[in-house]
C-alpha cells in the first residue's frame, strides 16, 4: 500500500495446504516483484521531479496486468493518465495530415467527442497553434507545443478551458503575440500554462479579466509594457514562475487575486515612466509566500516593490521584498510576516534588511536569483514555514518545516 520496505523485511506469512501453496506462491511472488518494481521506479521519478512535475503513466502496460500496474504507479506516488483510448482524444501529426489541418482535426474531434472529454493536440508552429485555438470555441483542450516562437495572440473567452504545455527551461516555447498582448483571457475562461515563455516586443504579456490564469514553471519576461494586467474577477496563480524585466512593471492588479509560490518578480519597471515596479494592487487580494520580489523600479521609488492604491487585502510571507529602499507604498491592508524587506513599515514579524544588494544573489545580470553565500548569511532564519506552504523550493530542495529558513524562492 505504498509503504517502503527494506531487504529482509517480512511481507507476508502464508499458511495452508502445501500443494496449494506451492502451486500459487511462485505466481504470487512474481506479481509482487513486478508491482513492487513498478512502484519503486515510479517513486524514484517522483522524488527526482518533486515540486516541478507530476509523473503520469501510459496505458501501455503488460497484457493482463493493466489495473494492477496502474495501481502500483499510484502506490509509488505517480498518477494515472488515461486508462484507454476512450478516455481522451490525442491529435498527433498523422491525424492532422489526414484531416487536412489542425482546425479540421480539432473540429472533427469536438463534433464526435462527449463534451467533458479532454482533447489534446500537438502543434509545431504558430500557424497550427492559431488554427487550434480558433477551433476550440467554448470547449476544453490541451495543446502541446514544440520548441519555437509562436507569433499568435491568444484571445480566449466564453467558457473555454485551455492548457498550453511546453518543455520548460531556457529553450521553452516562446509565445510572442501578434499585437498589443500575447494572452487575452475574458468571460468565464480558464487558462493554464506550463513550461512556456511569454514575451511581447510590442505590448504586454498576459491580460486576464476571465475566471483564472495559471502559470507553472513559466516566464513572463521582457515585455515592452506590463508583464501581467489582471482585472475584474480574474484569479492569477503563479508557481515556480518568473515575472521578469517587463518594461512598464511586473503585475498590475485592478481587482481579482494574485497567488505566488516559489516565484520571482524581479527587474521590472523603470525609473522614468513606470507607475509601478514589481506589483501594483488596487482593490486586489494577494497570497504570496516564498517569493523573491527584488530590483524592481518605478518613477516613484517608493512604489518599486509593492504599491497599493487602496482596497488591498491578503498576506505576504516568507519572501524577499527589496528595491532601492522603502519600496513598499500604501499597503496598510496587507499582513507581512517572515519577510526580508527594505521598508520598516512592512518589517513587522520579519526583518528589515535595507536596499537589495546584487551580492545577495548568484548573478542578477543573468537573471539568477538564487542566494549567494553572502545573501545566505544576511537572510538566514527569517522565514518560518507553516502548514499549507510549499515544502520544496524552486529547485526541489526541501524547505525546513520545523525551524526558521530562508525567505524567497531559494533555499541555498
Amino acid at each position: 500500500e505504498g509503504q517502503r520496505v527494506s531487504p529482509g523485511d517480512e511481507l507476508a506469512v502464508l499458511e495452508g495446504n502445501a500443494r496449494a501453496l506451492l502451486a500459487g506462491e511462485r505466481t504470487a511472488l512474481n506479481l509482487m516483484q513486478n508491482l513492487s518494481g513498478v512502484a519503486t521506479l515510479t517513486r524514484a521519478f517522483v522524488d527526482a521531479a518533486a515540486g516541478k512535475a507530476r509523473i503520469c503513466d501510459t496505458r501501455k502496460t503488460t497484457p493482463g496486468l493493466r489495473r494492477l500496474q496502474r495501481y502500483a504507479v499510484r502506490c509509488g506516488g505517480g498518477h494515472n493518465h488515461r486508462n484507454d483510448l476512450s478516455a481522451g482524444v490525442l491529435i498527433k501529426e498523422n491525424h492532422i495530415r489526414c484531416a487536412g489541418g489542425v482546425e479540421a482535426a480539432v473540429r472533427m474531434a469536438r463534433k464526435r467527442a462527449p463534451h467533458p472529454l479532454r482533447i489534446e493536440c500537438e502543434v509545431t508552429d504558430f500557424a497550427e497553434l492559431d488554427a487550434a485555438l480558433g477551433s476550440i470555441g467554448d470547449g476544453r483542450a490541451v495543446l502541446v507545443l514544440a520548441d519555437g516562437t509562436y507569433n499568435v495572440t491568444m484571445q480566449i473567452g466564453g467558457t473555454a478551458e485551455i492548457a498550453i504545455l511546453g518543455s520548460g527551461g531556457s529553450g521553452a516555447p516562446i509565445l510572442a503575440g501578434a499585437g498589443i498582448r500575447v494572452v487575452d483571457s475574458f468571460g468565464d475562461s480558464i487558462l493554464y500554462f506550463d513550461g512556456v515563455q511569454i514575451v511581447n516586443a510590442s505590448g504586454l504579456g498576459v491580460a486576464c479579466g476571465g475566471t483564472s490564469v495559471w502559470l507553472d514553471d513559466s516566464a513572463v519576461r521582457n515585455n515592452i509594457q506590463l508583464g501581467m494586467d489582471i482585472s475584474g474577477a480574474c484569479n492569477a496563480h503563479l508557481r515556480r514562475s518568473l515575472v521578469l524585466a517587463n518594461n512598464s512593471g511586473g503585475v498590475d492588479m485592478a481587482g481579482g487575486s494574485l497567488t505566488l509560490r516559489n516565484s520571482v518578480v524581479g527587474l521590472n519597471g523603470n525609473q522614468f515612466t513606470s507607475l509601478l515596479g514589481g506589483i501594483g494592487l488596487n482593490g486586489a487580494t494577494v497570497d504570496i509566500t516564498y517569493t523573491t520580489i527584488v530590483a524592481n523600479q518605478a518613477a516613484n521609488a517608493a512604489r518599486g516593490s509593492v504599491f497599493c492604491a487602496g482596497g488591498e487585502s491578503g498576506e505576504i510571507r516568507n519572501s524577499i521584498i527589496a528595491g532601492t529602499g522603502n519600496s513598499v507604498d500604501g499597503c496598510a491592508g496587507l499582513t507581512f510576516r517572515g519577510n526580508a524587506v527594505d521598508d520598516p513599515d512592512a518589517a513587522a514579524a520579519g526583518a528589515e534588511v535595507g536596499p537589495a544588494m546584487a551580492t545577495w544573489f548568484v548573478d542578477l545580470g543573468m537573471n539568477d536569483f538564487h542566494l549567494s553565500s553572502t545573501g545566505a548569511d544576511v537572510l538566514l532564519g527569517i522565514a518560518l514555514w507553516q502548514k499549507g506552504d510549499p515544502t520544496l523550493d524552486i529547485d526541489g530542495e526541501a524547505i525546513p518545516t520545523d525551524m526558521p529558513s530562508f525567505p524567497g524562492y531559494d533555499q541555498p
